[in-house]
């Protein structure tokens, strides 16, 4: 194939800008630094569609940024590649927001298993810290960029988003995704690289609200084929009892490891058999929320003898904004939460309103991520 050129505009001048080329396995064109004008061509092979364009420059914050290139049908109706200039400030709002430079990424966390617990290469014991996004998914595929998002969970210490990767408003009351929507499926290791190339791992819940989306058992295979290779954990399902249409975990298949059969309502004990993972939402009121945050995996573990899987409380109290219990509006009480909690799970989700409805966090809720990421500390 020939390669095409693609012109960036309007971009402060030294900044970087590199495009993940979005195939397997995962490349890079090179690096390219703009010129006293703000602009850089980069060739790029006109085989591409979906791609993301990276920008770094000093005193600016780094920018990540979902990009589809254009084609142009010829005489004969195929589909032929173009040269393409992007203004930056234009075609995609905000590339670029001036502000203190960020730190680079955390590391990517390991998912290597040992028992109940992810290790790292050296062998040592690493508990996943989780946040809610449940909208991310659907704002990546919206166009929308994340930048703010990855700021966030940089600034507070978090390395793994809980998002769905479907939903009906009818149900949850913010969230429409079916995998019937154009793009749905071409999106998702991009979206998947895309938050592993930030230091996040992806928690990739699918079966939410099939009541209402209908999605056959095949979406569960196209989504585990579009993820294998990225570091990821699949969720099969939010509350299945609820969300399945009625269908059991076992009636979908099942992905490679790491995976989960799913979660089920407050307080019910994983499905049988669990996957490499299991998920668990914990009761909500404080003294036992509190108490449970060890007699859970206690009785997970050594009474009801789930064996050697990784716990997952995907989905406990909400902290900070709208807190249920009301005590998880205090940071102090979400960091003790969070020590207990992660002495025996192998990740704990920080489960908060702004992260379930696609928002920023506010002051208060941002308090209590900073106590409760404090707590998970090793």
């Amino acid at each position: 194939m020939a390669d095409r050129t693609l012109a960036l505009a309007f971009l402060p001048a030294g900044a970087t800008v590199r495009i993940h080329t979005g195939t397997n396995p995962d490349t890079f064109a090179q690096s390219t630094d703009t010129n006293g004008d703000g602009y850089v061509p980069q060739q790029v092979d006109d085989g591409l569609g979906d791609s993301t364009i990276f920008v770094t420059a000093e005193g600016y914050q780094d920018y990540a940024v979902h990009f589809k290139f254009r084609n142009i049908r010829d005489n004969a109706n195929e589909p032929r590649p173009l040269n393409q200039q992007v203004n930056m400030g234009m075609d995609i709002p905000n590339m670029v927001k001036v502000g203190p430079p960020l730190p680079p990424p955390g590391a990517l966390p390991s998912l290597i298993e040992n028992g109940r617990d992810f290790v790292d290469p050296s062998g040592e014991r690493i508990v996943l810290v989780g946040t809610d996004q449940f909208l991310a998914f659907r704002q990546f595929l919206s166009g929308m960029d994340l930048t703010p998002w990855f700021a966030e969970s940089r600034e507070l210490g978090f390395n793994m988003w809980r998002v769905f990767l479907q939903g009906s408003r009818a149900q949850n009351g913010v969230l429409d995704l079916r995998p019937t929507e154009a793009g749905y499926y071409e999106h998702l290791r991009p979206f998947a690289n895309l938050l592993n190339q930030q230091g996040i791992v992806l928690l990739a819940t699918i079966g939410v609200d099939n009541q209402d989306v209908q999605s056959p058992a095949s979406h569960w295979s196209n989504v585990y084929r579009e993820l294998e290779g990225t570091t990821r954990i699949i969720s099969k399902a939010n509350e299945w009892t609820k969300n399945l249409n009625g269908q059991r975990p076992d009636a979908y298949p099942n992905p490679s490891a790491p995976w989960s059969q799913g979660s089920d309502q407050q307080d019910q004990a994983p499905f049988r058999p669990a996957g490499s993972v299991m998920e668990f939402h914990p009761v909500r009121n404080y003294t036992t929320a509190m108490r449970d945050a060890v007699a859970s995996a206690i009785e997970l573990f050594e009474v009801q003898h789930y064996g050697n899987v990784r716990l997952f409380y995907d989905e406990p109290g909400r902290m900070g904004l709208d807190a249920s219990p009301a005590e998880f509006a205090n940071p102090a009480i979400c960091r003790a939460y969070a020590r207990i909690s992660s002495a025996l799970c192998a990740g704990v989700v920080f489960h908060n309103r702004e992260g379930q409805s696609g928002r920023l966090m506010g002051e208060l809720t941002r308090s209590c991520a900073r106590g409760f990421v404090r707590g998970m500390q090793l």
